[in-house]
């Protein structure tokens, strides 16, 4: 919520139907930790509630993307009668440019626990390596 919010605003937000859905303005996109080491670049995705199967992953030119499905949960022939929903559904994609000293036939993707870890190592040209002196 904006800090510059006029109290009607407020009123207004604060007392939303519980049983409306979230305003249309919040979009889907899961949370993305992007970590690098001297010998890959690590994107660790959330993604809990989709299976494996409903993610597809593709680099083309330098460009890694993540595409997935979220559906909502059926409940048999009874349709839920949702008292608060805040959780989002549907499709997203997510694009992240790679530095061009990865290597994109190394890369490999694994889902373990609603996170989806993408690792794409780095070529031997960028890994970083000790340079001896040579003595007199």
């Amino acid at each position: 919520m904006n800090a510059n919010c006029t109290p009607t605003q407020v009123r207004r937000y604060a007392t939303r139907p519980h049983n409306q859905p979230a305003p249309a303005t919040r979009t889907y996109g899961p949370a993305t930790d992007i970590v690098e080491n001297d010998n890959n670049v690590t994107l660790i995705l959330d993604l809990p509630g989709i299976a494996p199967a409903d993610i597809s992953i593709k680099m083309v030119e330098g460009v890694l993307t993540v595409k997935a499905r979220r559906e909502r949960s059926k409940d048999g022939e009874n349709k839920p009668r949702f008292v608060r929903h805040e959780r989002i559904f549907g499709d997203f994609e997510r694009t992240f440019r790679l530095p061009r000293t990865v290597d994109a036939t190394g890369i490999k993707a694994r889902f373990k626990h609603g996170s989806l870890h993408i690792t794409a190592p780095k070529t031997d040209q960028a890994k970083a390596r000790t340079i001896e002196i040579a003595g007199e």
